[in-house]
């Protein structure tokens, strides 16, 4: 199974929680077989387009350079960046940048072919990429898991060994609820877990 795990901004320092999930979740689920990727906004300008990472590769999108330039902007010294707001950011960012993430994403995905695309941090950004997929015939082939809990639960269940099936064709979208519903049900019966649509 291939996931493709969202992710609107990663730490260039490497350091924080989606950054650990996404690392140890892959780590659990590569003995099982699957293949994990990430997609993320560049933090550079120079970022490399993938970067090989032990259990899963990320990929960087540049956008507009929008999450460059944000990275650009907190290294500057405070007393320098309200004068530097013009000239690193401009009214149309956001739009421009999201018709261009979406895109790079969906060559990605093409190119990828995930079983389960599992969006982790979906706000002012990829939040819109999503909207505009799911509004997409394209994205009809691919279930996206929307929400910020999920990774947790996932990684706590392949910990466990327990092998997590996510329905990526046909499936379209699974609430906490749902999830924590169906690993209940699943702790009871000892059946091997499966979400469907």
């Amino acid at each position: 199974m291939k996931i493709l795990h969202l992710c609107d901004s990663l730490n260039p320092a490497g350091l924080g929680g989606y950054e650990s999930i996404i690392h140890y979740l892959s780590k659990a689920m590569v003995s099982e077989g699957t293949e994990s990727f990430v997609a993320t906004q560049s933090p550079h300008r120079n970022s490399p387009e993938s970067i090989q990472r032990e259990h899963y590769t990320i990929h960087h999108l540049t956008g507009n350079l929008l999450e460059a330039r944000k990275w650009e902007f907190f290294a500057l010294p405070e007393e320098r960046r309200a004068e530097a707001v013009e000239e690193l950011f401009k009214p149309a960012d956001i739009t421009e940048n999201v018709d261009i993430l979406v895109d790079q994403l969906t060559r990605l995905i093409d190119e990828l072919q995930p079983d389960v695309i599992h969006a982790h941090s979906i706000y002012v950004v990829f939040n819109r990429v999503i909207t505009q997929l799911k509004a997409s015939s394209f994205a009809n082939e691919f279930g996206i898991v929307v929400n910020s809990r999920v990774g947790t639960y996932l990684a706590i269940l392949a910990g466990a060994a327990l092998v997590l099936y996510i329905a990526g064709r046909g499936a379209r979208y699974v609430s906490e609820t749902a999830l924590i519903h169906m690993v209940d049900r699943h702790e009871e019966s000892g059946e091997q877990l499966s979400i469907r649509n």
